[in-house]
This record gives C-alpha cells, sequence and structure tokens, in this order.
C-alpha cells in the first residue's frame, strides 16, 4: 500500500496539460427502485452533456444510497461490484483489494462478498487469496475481475520483489483465476510460485491504478484491457488498449488514445485527475455505428485550507465514445458529481467510486424506446475521511487504520436520446 501511494503521488506531478470539451448541465427526472430509500433522502444530482461524434445527449442522475460494507482497519477503494447474473450464482458480488489483517499491512488480499439479500447490505468479506500466495508480488491494488465463459480472470496492479528481496518502484499487471470467485489463485510462472506478469509498466512508475478490464467478443480478440502506463515512451496520461486471446501475456497493442482529464478542476481548487472507461452501454442507439459507449469516474481532493485532502470529492467524469473500435477516440470529461451518502461544501465525498458492471465489464439496457435508451447501476465508494490531516498529500490515505472506513453505494441512471 505505501509503496503504490508514493507511486500515485508521483503520478500527480505529471497531471497537467491535458484539455478537453466543457460538460454542460442538465435537468432530467427518474422513479427510482424501492432500494434503501428514505423520506430524508436529498433530491438527485443530474447533468447532461452532448457527443459530437455520436450525435447523442447524455444523462446521468444520480441517487444517494445507504452504506454497503463496514470493514474498519482496512484501506477501502476502487472496488470492483459485480451485478447479478449466472455467474454470481444471481447475487451481486464486491471484489477489491485490501490488508489481510486489521490495523496491518504485513499482508494483503484479494477480498470477496456477496450480497446474499438482495439489499446491497454486503455481509463480512472473504480474503481469498492473499499476495503471501505469490513468491514475487510485494504490493498490490484493484482487482478486476472478468468471466470468459468457463472461469474468472481477476487482474490486479502490483509492485514486484527485486532481486535483492525489495519492493519495486515500478507497477505492473497480475492476474489471478479460477472457476469461482471464492477460490482463486494466482496465475504463475510454470514450475514457481511467481506471478506471470501481465503486463510490464515502464519506469519509474509503470502502470497507474485506475486499469479495467473487459471480455469483448465483437474486439480483434476478447481480452481487452485498458489502463495508463506513466512511464510509457508516447507520454503518460494515456488510455492504452491491449487484447489477447486468454487474457495474459503475450498481449497485442490496440491503440492508445488521451485519457479523460479536466484542465478545470486545478483551477476550482481540486487535484487533477484521469478517467478511464470503467463500464461500457450495451445496446445504444448507434451501436452497429460505433459500438458502446464507455463512461467511467474518478475522485479529487480539495487543496486549500483546514480541510484540505481530508477527503476526495466526486468532479468529474469521462467519456469515450466508441472504446471497442480500433479507430477509438479521445476521452473527454464533463462535470458530474456523484450523490453520496455523506457530503460538506466542498463537494460529495466519493473516494475512488467504481461503477456497478456485469460479469463481462458491461451495463445491459434497463429500457429502450426507438429514440432513447436508458441503463440503470449503482456505483460504490468509500465516503469516509481519508487523510488525518491537511498536511498529509491526497493519496496518502493515512486514515486506513481508523475504525470508521466502509463501503457505500449511490443509484444510477444513465440516457441516451
Amino acid at each position: 500500500m505505501e509503496n503504490v501511494n508514493a507511486a500515485v503521488r508521483r503520478e500527480l506531478e505529471m497531471l497537467r496539460t491535458f484539455v478537453r470539451r466543457l460538460a454542460t448541465l442538465g435537468q432530467f427526472c427518474l422513479v427510482l427502485p424501492l432500494l434503501h430509500i428514505t423520506a430524508q433522502a436529498r433530491d438527485p444530482n443530474t447533468f447532461s452533456f452532448y457527443s459530437w461524434d455520436r450525435n447523442r445527449t447524455y444523462t446521468i442522475t444520480t441517487y444517494e444510497g445507504a452504506v454497503s460494507l463496514q470493514f474498519g482497519g482496512h484501506w477501502l477503494y476502487q472496488p470492483s461490484l459485480i451485478l447479478a447474473g449466472p455467474e454470481t450464482n444471481n447475487m451481486r458480488v464486491l471484489v477489491f483489494n485490501s490488508n489481510l489483517n486489521a490495523y496491518s499491512d504485513s499482508d494483503q488480499a484479494i477480498w470477496v462478498t456477496s450480497d446474499i439479500y438482495n439489499t446491497m447490505q454486503f455481509p463480512q468479506p472473504t480474503a481469498v487469496l492473499r499476495m503471501s500466495q505469490s513468491s514475487n508480488i510485494c504490493d498490490m491494488a484493484d482487482a478486476r475481475p472478468i468471466w470468459d465463459g468457463s472461469q474468472w480472470h481477476v487482474y490486479v496492479q502490483a509492485l514486484l520483489k527485486t532481486p535483492s528481496g525489495s519492493c519495486g518502484d515500478t507497477a505492473v499487471i497480475v492476474k489471478a483465476k479460477g472457476s469461482s470467485l471464492y477460490s482463486l489463485a494466482w496465475d504463475v510462472e510454470s514450475g514457481t510460485q511467481a506471478a506471470k506478469v501481465v503486463v510490464a509498466g515502464n519506469p519509474p512508475i509503470g502502470i497507474g491504478e485506475a486499469m479495467q478490464w473487459f471480455f469483448a467478443p465483437s474486439a480483434p480478440l476478447p481480452f481487452v484491457g485498458i489502463f495508463n502506463d506513466w512511464g510509457s515512451p508516447f507520454g503518460g496520461g494515456k488510455a492504452q488498449a491491449t487484447y489477447s486471446s486468454s487474457g495474459t501475456a503475450p498481449l497485442t497493442p490496440w491503440y492508445m488514445i488521451d485519457a479523460a482529464w479536466s484542465p478545470y478542476l486545478e483551477q476550482q481548487g481540486y487535484t487533477g485527475t484521469l478517467v478511464l472507461p470503467d463500464v461500457l452501454l450495451t445496446g445504444s442507439l448507434d451501436e452497429g455505428v460505433f459500438g458502446p459507449p464507455g463512461i467511467g469516474a474518478e475522485s479529487s481532493c480539495y487543496m486549500y485550507g483546514s480541510e484540505a485532502n481530508k477527503y476526495q470529492y466526486s468532479r468529474i467524469e469521462g467519456y469515450y465514445p466508441n472504446p471497442l473500435q480500433t479507430s477509438a477516440l479521445n476521452g473527454v470529461h464533463f462535470g458530474l458529481a456523484i450523490r453520496s451518502i455523506s457530503y460538506d461544501i466542498y463537494g460529495e465525498r466519493t473516494f475512488r467510486p467504481r461503477f456497478g458492471r456485469d460479469s463481462r465489464g458491461f451495463l445491459p439496457l434497463s429500457s429502450s424506446s426507438p429514440t432513447s435508451r436508458t441503463w440503470y447501476t449503482l456505483v460504490v465508494y468509500n465516503p469516509t475521511q481519508i487523510n488525518n490531516s491537511s498536511s498529509d498529500p491526497c493519496n496518502k490515505y493515512s486514515r486506513w487504520t481508523s475504525s470508521d472506513q466502509k463501503f457505500a453505494f449511490s443509484h444510477v441512471y444513465i440516457t441516451e436520446n
């Protein structure tokens, strides 16, 4: 965790020159399903933006939900929420990386828990695979699961041990796999316990934490990874796509485009951030021409005053017009504050939010008409204070050892017209 934080701090130094279009505001109203709705719930947040490339208007409406998982003494961010389907025994499943033992970072694990009561209230998770079960991983973040029709592949951003035994600085991607999310094993080099490197990042920083993977049969080969390599000779701050037939090396480079980035966050007093596509929207009005569009979200700290760097806030979202095409277009930012269960004058507290997706990384349609499409999902985030002091760097996450660490969820509607 500490080594990854150091890498992320170095990432922030490289976020400066990416420019995107301004988003526009809009109004939209939808009826919310009866899942943790109370009379005290606030009005939804609604934002609209226009896609010049697809000639469509997208409207995103978010409603606050409730706490999903209380898990004190563990770092909680960038969770993966898999929507209910036959591969998950028709239950939502939450997958994330965190420290193995509460209040200690001596080992780490991939954790899994299932929404057995269909309430988004998850029971205590199970540590299904420990970092120490590999011989070469010394730090890790993320846990990005996809299902290929017969088994799960869970991609992890990791630091590897050096020949001297110390922890390296250049992040890579490794993978676990198994027939069940509760029965995973590291994909290792033959005859060893060393996790096989799927993507080798370029020094000094390597692969950024905000990566995502999809199982997309419409791509040239079905396993698609989209990530940012800060050490790339072509420059960091990119959405770099690869594909493969098996989900492991060797991967075929596909395209490299600008990641969604807002130049206005720092002007408004917030730390800069990149946004990569997190979920792909199936059944869009122009899918036959452009394929599914992609969206993602990230969080930023407010940088000034006594409350600086204590929370992260939802400020922007990223939109990708055609991320499953060779002619993929650059990511575009737009303003979006995901409605959170916790907020203050600086915004909605949503540390590293991630959208719920199906087992292959897509979001199926909820409803449609000849001129409109609607998708519904959930977004999971950490609403708690992440740093003890305003003097802590934004991405230090010094409060992970506190007893109040938790995941929460909110409702998300997306329309296309």
